[in-house]
Order: structure tokens, then C-alpha cells, then sequence
């Protein structure tokens, strides 16, 4: 396992112990939360070994995306979403990365959609 892979794994704990899940306030919202936690200690890592600023930040960018949830039911692609939102709003991912990922989620949520049953009426 990657060290950014690790890093964002143990924030994934971490995050879920810490936080309530509120998604009023992104900071308390446990997924976000994760993802957050990730970056930061990914980012600190990479200056602790001597790495720029903005290598740091490309780092801390790749934790927070390796700790985003899942596309497995609703409940993780709704807190997919609100990660994508708070990382486009904060800088994380650029607005094209951001729509490529976002596509992903938008069919992740229509295989949950239930399918609508083929009509048995005839024409009469």
C-alpha cells in the first residue's frame, strides 16, 4: 500500500470516531471529514520529508481522493458528492477533474434507480 493510500485509510478511522455525520456544517461531516484529515497528514508528511510546498500539495490532493467513499450505495454516493463539492470549492481538484469524477457518480446513483417494468398492455 501506498504511504498516501495509508495515510488516507487511517484518517478513515479516524474521522469516523471524531465527527458526527452533519452535513450542515462540512467540518463535521464525518466523509469530508475523512478526506480532510487525509490531506493534511499527507501534506505534512511530504514537508516533513523535504518536499516544496507545492509538491506537498499534490500529495495531500492525491490523499484526499484516495479517501473519497465509495460509489456503493446511496448513502456513500451522497457522501461522494459532498466531498467532490467541498474539493472544488477549497482547490482540491480542478473543475474538469471534478466533472469527470462527478460523471462517475451520476451513474453510480442510476444503478440504484430501480427500473421501470416494461408495460403488458396491448393495443387494442
Amino acid at each position: 500500500m501506498t504511504d498516501i493510500a495509508e495515510i488516507a485509510e487511517t484518517a478513515a478511522g479516524n474521522a469516523e470516531e471524531s465527527r458526527p455525520n452533519n452535513p450542515a456544517h462540512p467540518d463535521e461531516h464525518t466523509a469530508i471529514a475523512r478526506c480532510i484529515l487525509a490531506r493534511q497528514r499527507a501534506f505534512g508528511k511530504a514537508l516533513a520529508c523535504g518536499k516544496s510546498d507545492f509538491g506537498a500539495s499534490i500529495d495531500g490532493n492525491q490523499a484526499f481522493l484516495h479517501a473519497l467513499p465509495p460509489l456503493s450505495g446511496f448513502d456513500n454516493i451522497r457522501d461522494y458528492v459532498a466531498c467532490l463539492t467541498y474539493a472544488i470549492a477549497a482547490g482540491v481538484i480542478s473543475n474538469q477533474i471534478a466533472g469527470v469524477l462527478l460523471e462517475g457518480a451520476k451513474v453510480a446513483l442510476a444503478t440504484l434507480r430501480p427500473h421501470a417494468k416494461p408495460s403488458l398492455r396491448t393495443a387494442a
